[in-house]
């Protein structure tokens, strides 16, 4: 990298510049945003900053290598069954649409790191991970999707990995991929825990008030019966 230098050269630069411009003012500066606008600016990167901070203490995350299992079935629809059936913690970065590193096989099974994603935790599932972490064993879900191509080297890819029971239920309802959980590793689970200990805020439990019955306000009551509108009285 060439550095600028006051002296001599600067004057040839600026005369070379003053030649080819046809023009001897001096160059302007570059202009200076003003003191409120500037203010706004700085503002809005600090605030900027300060949510991306604030995200990052929100959540964590964590690289589980996604190890899967191809296994032979009898089935006139299909040759293969895929299934999640382990991670590994702190597994190097592999494409999940890219090539896979064979782990183990048998007669009929074939086992493939099959790429590596991010376990995200978020301070708003810590329910979800508390329950999650009451079963026994605790569970990492696994999301698997079809090949987004059909010619693709892979019949389905990794998708998603979740600590959260719900979330992985809500994949599990559209019908649409495969959702297995896998044994949660000891390291995983000390580290979700400890999510939770740091994040998670109890919601108390506040028992509804009865409200005292007023002959004055219509109440909703059950289609047909006396009370409802368009009802008949036997």
């Amino acid at each position: 990298m060439t550095l600028g230098r006051a002296g001599p050269e600067a004057g040839l630069t600026f005369a070379r510049e003053t030649a080819m411009t046809g023009s001897n003012t001096t160059p302007q500066r570059p202009r200076t945003p003003a003191p409120k606008a500037q203010g706004r600016r700085l503002g809005a990167a600090a605030a900027t900053v300060a949510e991306a901070s604030q995200t990052m203490k929100n959540q964590e995350s964590l690289p589980l290598g996604i190890v899967l299992e191809r296994r032979r079935i009898d089935n006139p629809w299909q040759d293969f069954d895929w299934r999640p059936v382990a991670v590994i913690p702190g597994a190097p970065a592999c494409d999940p649409e890219g090539d896979w590193r064979v782990l183990g096989e048998g007669e009929d099974w074939i086992r493939y790191h099959g790429g590596t994603l991010s376990l995200e935790l978020f301070r708003g599932e810590t329910e979800g991970y508390k329950v999650n972490l009451s079963n026994d064993p605790p569970r990492v879900f696994v999301v698997l999707r079809g090949g987004e191509d059909a010619e693709g080297p892979h019949d389905v890819v990794p998708f998603l990995v979740t600590a959260c029971p719900y979330e992985a239920q809500d994949y599990l309802d559209s019908g649409e991929d495969i959702v297995e959980g896998v044994p949660m590793p000891g390291v995983v689970l000390a580290w979700v825990q400890d999510f939770i200990d740091k994040h998670h805020v109890a919601v108390p439990f506040k028992k509804r008030k009865r409200e005292r019955h007023d002959p004055d306000k219509v109440h909703f009551s059950r289609p047909g019966s006396a009370g409802s509108r368009g009802g008949r009285r036997g």
